[in-house]
């Protein structure tokens, strides 16, 4: 048998560092392709590199080769947190190498991240007491701001099917939005 590789991945820190975990897990009946007899163990592990693509579709290499030899696996591990090149919204990619002495084994994550759009719906809804008063346009703004929230469920939505072209089209559109509402997240 051969280890069959899995990750995690999210942003922490104010969408500032990365942190992927390996969720491989340790070898059991119930988890065939886990670390540890009869497959490779974490420690016989050769090479370990983690490529993400960012949604501009620029990458950044990572080699967990060290971390992930220092130790035998007995369940997650988590890496070092990662500095990204890129901290924008949208579909991010993660192919995760692990070469062996049975082979090279490779798994990709496709993950969507929306912490600055997020941060823009945060931050107008914030401002809604500020729209509470008798020369404002309170229905105008609550309108614009249920609308936004409503783009941003869908597109959670479409991201759970890994649909790039409807995602792409509603990031768009919430990101003009915050653009407009001059949200500077």
């Amino acid at each position: 048998m051969a280890i069959a590789p899995t990750l995690s991945a999210c942003f922490k820190e104010n969408n500032t560092l990365l942190q992927i975990t390996d969720t491989t897990g340790a070898y059991s009946a119930g988890n065939t392709g886990g670390y540890g007899s009869p497959n490779d163990a974490s420690t016989d592990i050769t090479s370990a590199t983690i490529l993400i693509t960012f949604p501009d579709l620029t990458t950044q290499t990572v080699d967990v080769t060290t971390e992930i030899n220092a130790q035998v696996v007995t369940g997650n591990y988590v890496f070092t947190d990662i500095t990204p090149t890129s901290t924008a919204d949208g579909v991010y990619s993660f192919l995760y190498t692990v070469v062996s002495p049975s082979g090279t084994v490779t798994t990709t994550l496709h993950k969507l991240f929306l912490g600055k759009v997020r941060c823009c719906l945060d931050k107008l809804a914030k401002d809604l007491p500020d729209k509470l008063c008798s020369e404002c346009d309170t229905n105008a703004f609550i309108d614009r701001l249920l609308f936004a929230e409503g783009l941003y469920k869908g597109l959670l939505s479409l991201g759970g099917c890994y649909n790039l072209a409807g995602i792409s089209k509603l990031l768009t559109k919430l990101q003009a939005l915050c653009d407009f509402e001059d949200c500077n997240c």
